[in-house]
Formats: C-alpha cells, sequence, structure tokens
C-alpha cells in the first residue's frame, strides 16, 4: 500500500510540474513544441559559427561587453562608436544565448550589465566605455524592453529569481520613466516615440493593467503609421501631444523592418508586407537600406546586413521558408570568408576593417 501511494505521489509531481512548465511558457510566450510557428533547418551553422566566434574573440571587452566596433576611436561623439558598449548589444547577444541554451554566457553578459550598465533607480545606460567609464545615465526604452525580453525567458528556462527581480526592476523604471498618456517613448522624458522602439511583443509579456493600455496604444500607433498597401511599410516617429507622424522623404529600412520584426512576433504581420518583400527580393534582387517615400523607389544603392538579418528573422517568426531562404542568402553574400582577413567570419568592410556589432548581433539572430 505504501509502495503505491509513493508512486502516486511521484506521478502527481511529474504532472504538477508539467503543468507548471507549460503554464509558464504559455504565460511568457515561450514557446514550446506544440506552440513552435516553424523550425527551420541550421542549413548555416559554419557561418553561424564563424560569426560567432569572430563576436566573441574579437568584438567583446575584457569585462565582457560587445564593443560597438572592431576598431577603436578615441573620438567622443552623441553617437555611440569605437570599443563603447551599448545596451542594445547587450540585449540582443542575451537573446542569442537563451535561445541558444547557453546559460554560462548569458550569464557573462548579464552580469555585465548588472554591473557596468545599471542606474540607481532601475534603467539601463545606453552605453558604457570599456572599464566602465560612463557616458550617459540615460537609457533607451527599445534597450531596456530587449533586456527585459531576454530575461523573461532567461528566468521562464532557467528559473534563476535573479533574472525575474532584475526583469521587474527594469520594467518599473521603463513604466515610470519612459511612458507619456499611455504611450512608450523614447526615452526619459521625452514625448515622441519612434515605431520602432515600440516591442509589442516584451510588452503583451508584462501583466499590469497600464502596460496593457500601452500595448493597445501601441497597436494603435504602428496601425495608423502604416503608408500605404503600394508601400506597405512603416513611418519613422509619432509625436504624442500632436498626435501627428514625422514627415519624411525618406525611410530608413532598418526601422521600419524592425516595426514587422515586432508585428511578427505577436502574429499581426500584413500579408502585403510580407508580399513586397518578397517581390523586391525576387524582382529586383536586394534590397536597399534607404527608400524615396515620394517615388515608392530606393535612394542609394546600398545594402545591410542588418535589412536581411531582419527579414530573416521576420520569415522565421511567420514561418515562411521560402523567404527566410532569400533573405540568408543575401545576408550570408556580405559575409567576410576570406580567412586570412583579421576580421574573417564577421559582417563587415574587409577593405576599412570596419565591424559594426548591431550588424553581427542581428545575424546571430537570423541564422
Amino acid at each position: 500500500m505504501r509502495k503505491k501511494n509513493m508512486i502516486f505521489t511521484i506521478i502527481c509531481s511529474i504532472l504538477l510540474s508539467s503543468i507548471i512548465f507549460f503554464y509558464d511558457a504559455d504565460k511568457l510566450g515561450i514557446r514550446n513544441e506544440k506552440l513552435t510557428k516553424h523550425e527551420f533547418e541550421k542549413k548555416h551553422m559554419d557561418e553561424e559559427l564563424n560569426c560567432l566566434h569572430f563576436i566573441e574573440k574579437k568584438l567583446s571587452s575584457k569585462a565582457g561587453g560587445i564593443h560597438t566596433n572592431y576598431l577603436d576611436t578615441k573620438e567622443r561623439t552623441n553617437l555611440a562608436s569605437g570599443h563603447e558598449i551599448l545596451s542594445e548589444s547587450e540585449g540582443l547577444i542575451m537573446l542569442y544565448y537563451v535561445k541558444n541554451n547557453n546559460k554560462a554566457l548569458f550569464d557573462q553578459h548579464f552580469e555585465f550589465v548588472r554591473k557596468n550598465m545599471m542606474t540607481k533607480k532601475g534603467g539601463i545606460k545606453w552605453r558604457v566605455r570599456e572599464g566602465n567609464n560612463n557616458l550617459t545615465s540615460s537609457a533607451a526604452s527599445i534597450d531596456d524592453l530587449r533586456v527585459v525580453h531576454a530575461l523573461l525567458e532567461a528566468y521562464t528556462k532557467w528559473k534563476e529569481k535573479e533574472y525575474y527581480e532584475l526583469m521587474c526592476k527594469i520594467s518599473k523604471y521603463t513604466l515610470k520613466n519612459s511612458t507619456y498618456k499611455e504611450i512608450l517613448t523614447n526615452r526619459y522624458e521625452d514625448h515622441d516615440i519612434d515605431l520602432s522602439y515600440i516591442d509589442v511583443y516584451t510588452i503583451k509579456l508584462l501583466e499590469d493593467k497600464k502596460w496593457d493600455k500601452i500595448y493597445n496604444h501601441s497597436l494603435d500607433i504602428i496601425e495608423k503609421g502604416y503608408i500605404s498597401d503600394e508601400f506597405p511599410l512603416y513611418k519613422k516617429e509619432y509625436h504624442i501631444n500632436t498626435k501627428k507622424y514625422l514627415n519624411t522623404k525618406r525611410i530608413n529600412m532598418i526601422d521600419s523592418l524592425l516595426v514587422v520584426l515586432h508585428l511578427s512576433e505577436v502574429g499581426l504581420v500584413k500579408e502585403k508586407t510580407i508580399d513586397w518583400i518578397g517581390n523586391e527580393l525576387l524582382n529586383k534582387g536586394k534590397i536597399y537600406s534607404d527608400y524615396d517615400l515620394s517615388t515608392e523607389t530606393h535612394s542609394g544603392n546600398g545594402e545591410s546586413t542588418a535589412v536581411y538579418s531582419i527579414i530573416a528573422r521576420i520569415a522565421k517568426n511567420i514561418g515562411n521558408e521560402a523567404l527566410y531562404d532569400k533573405a540568408i542568402r543575401k545576408m550570408i553574400n556580405l559575409q567576410v570568408n576570406d580567412p586570412s582577413s583579421k576580421i574573417y567570419g564577421s559582417f563587415g568592410d574587409i577593405n576599412t576593417l570596419q565591424v559594426y556589432s548591431f550588424d553581427n548581433l542581428q545575424a546571430l539572430l537570423a541564422f
């Protein structure tokens, strides 16, 4: 009888653990097998590992952060450069390591953010210098939310209380300081929002009535920022007080595609957008970095690793393998494949040796 009771207890414990696991996964948006949208074969493992090796060995600081550029510079401007370290980069690499089940390296960047980038009130400094030489105390909401996203996934996967506590601290700070009239703003005491900053997926994960209102307002701002069915992308910026969008003749594709990426994570991408991207790749052979809004044609000849990376990420989210294959091939064509180069494996300029963290981290997430 005692043996039967023991077996019954064990079975109940297993079932209870399973219920808790799937509840957490569903609640936090972490995809289990049943909910997986589409899993793509690892067709480009060598290219991924070469990129990862470059980032870990040649683009990382001694303290554990990711440098903005392979080449350092002594110049200090309003824009990030050289061996400055961005919260953007830290959030992206944390997302990569949690998705690839590398807890040791996730923890390395978790500790770097906690020790070197956090403000006392709970914000994340958007850039610091090697050796914790602070350059700013201001935070950017998109970067804060990206780290929150990574911490939520890590907590669900590894159940470390420290992840959850830091996530709560950052999200509370963002809610208090980077929202205005129940709308997310770019940064502290700002009244504008770049549509590319609106990470609706992460906002949706944060269970709070105030965040629910922000989520609904965010979707409304994005929807009204849709340009047209003929040019099915998104405007850059919304002014909260005037309720108007920034008038611009130029569309930056990274900005606009980030809006599409965020929509793809909550299943709200427009079919016309995907059709337009696919047609551009198929008929014109490339997606350009900039487009002229008045003519709906490209305004230059430049291509970008990040553009193709983000498209590949969108394609994975919506399960479009054909689009993924097109985008990933275009991306890999921009990778440095000369083993004698100092920047072998990276996505950078083989002549100038300029290699930016954003391009390479987006590429990692695209593989």
